[in-house]
């Protein structure tokens, strides 16, 4: 029963930065496949190593002290299509907390204060039940493996940084590039598992915010996420942290 019960969505995808890590101005044309069940085939041969934005990245993103963005996340989970959408909301040190807004788990929410347990409620005739999880609880996980936890922006670069540590391959565009289907220009980061495309994340070239980004499986598109309505100046009263 727990596990239908408090199974939760909870992403997180990626960094906010108010200064821009500034390349090249003649933007490419991309065109991807973003909701098709495939890797992105375009070559991009305009590219540099990643492992220094990555770096700058992580730097800029340690100094973020609050935010809110909202989010929505598709998997394909066994040949089965999920999608979910809902709000995150971060303090520093720690304190998380993710309001579930649509998919099979509406209406769950999960609270970090700073701490080792989350407490959590699931949605629906339900949601006055509450328990005390682990904060690595499975119920815990996103659609696409992520932990809660390790799912402000900050966790998600520090990601993106353990890939190279083991040896893992990353490249980013010198330059923005012309997305024509998201009509809208962005630094493609890519990161390479061998010769297999692993994590893609799509930046936007002002600040630096992920827009898109999207995990692959032996060179397979399984999941995708999209951030948005990004505030790096919230207003936070003391019952925000709070499970209400």
């Amino acid at each position: 029963m727990k596990k239908h019960l408090f199974a939760l969505f909870l992403i997180v995808s990626t960094g906010i930065i108010n200064t821009s890590i500034v390349f090249a101005d003649n933007p490419i044309s991309f065109k991807t496949d973003l909701y098709g069940n495939k890797p992105i085939t375009q070559l991009i041969n305009d590219t540099t190593s990643g492992n220094s934005f990555i770096g700058q990245i992580v730097d800029k993103y340690k100094k973020l002290n609050a935010y809110t963005f909202e989010y929505s996340m598709t998997a394909y989970l066994k040949n089965k299509k999920e999608s979910e959408t809902g709000k995150f909301y971060f303090k520093a040190p720690k304190f998380l907390k993710i309001e579930q807004t649509s998919g099979k788990r509406n209406g769950s929410v999960a609270v970090l204060n700073n701490g080792d347990k989350v407490m959590a409620h699931p949605g629906g005739l339900v949601k006055f039940v509450r328990v005390n999880l682990d904060k690595y609880d499975d119920d815990l996980k996103c659609l696409n493996g992520y932990d809660m936890v390790e799912s402000d922006f900050l966790s998600l670069a520090l990601a993106l940084k353990s890939y190279i540590d083991k040896g893992m391959k990353a490249i980013v565009t010198k330059q923005a590039c012309l997305v024509n289907d998201l009509n809208g220009k962005f630094f493609i980061l890519d990161v390479y598992n061998g010769k297999f495309l692993y994590k893609r994340v799509l930046l936007d070239p002002v600040n630096n915010f992920p827009v898109y980004w999207l995990d692959y499986n032996d060179n397979k598109l399984y999941s995708y996420s999209k951030f948005y309505n990004i505030n790096t100046s919230p207003t936070f009263d003391s019952l925000t942290f709070q499970l209400k």
